[in-house]
């Protein structure tokens, strides 16, 4: 066995090292955080509560743990968005079939069903955008405005201010992450 050289010490090598404890503490934190999403994983295992798809309390757990992978570099940025809107877009769903979003959508969707009506579309039935007057197409446009501004809302609740400027910005890159992740 030879014996180790030291090499003399310049700028690169200052880089270099630079470079390695970066690295280090990244895995340092990444070891922090994968403790956060054992006890958060032993919390869901024990849990005896809701099982509802459209808990906060267990979507907040889930973007936890989508967290905390992501910031010790487990997942990549696609897999995050997946796995931290997903759940968080179930509660927004929830919210919006329950009816807590009826006072911003009410006076809009009567329209849109009075509009139907005029057309015999039945309860089973849908007016497709291409055959309805462009009312009835400005109308579906603002529907989906304020539910998308809802969405927005609800991944600021969760504290994903990151997923919410990019659904907010870029709602076109937004699905697209989410759906390129190949997690589902």
């Amino acid at each position: 066995m030879q014996p180790l050289v030291r090499r003399a010490q310049g700028s690169s090598d200052q880089e270099t090292v630079r470079d390695a404890l970066g690295r280090l503490d990244e895995l340092a934190l990444g070891q922090a955080l994968l403790q956060q999403v054992r006890e958060v994983l032993a919390d869901k295992a024990s849990d005896t509560g809701s099982t509802s798809w459209k808990d906060p309390v267990k979507a907040m757990k889930s973007v936890k743990v989508a967290k905390a992978l992501y910031l010790s570099r487990r997942i990549s940025t696609q897999e995050y968005v997946f796995f931290a809107a997903s759940p968080v877009e179930n509660v927004h769903e929830g919210r919006w079939f329950d009816g807590a979003y009826d006072s911003d959508l009410k006076l809009i969707k009567n329209r849109m069903k009075e509009i139907e009506e005029e057309y015999d579309i039945g309860p089973d039935e849908y007016l497709p955008l291409s055959e309805g007057p462009e009312e009835y197409r400005q109308l579906n446009t603002q529907h989906d405005e304020i539910l998308g501004r809802k969405l927005t809302d609800t991944l600021r609740e969760f504290h994903l201010d990151d997923l919410a400027d990019l659904h907010e910005n870029n709602p076109k890159e937004f699905r697209r992450l989410k759906r390129t992740t190949g997690a589902g």
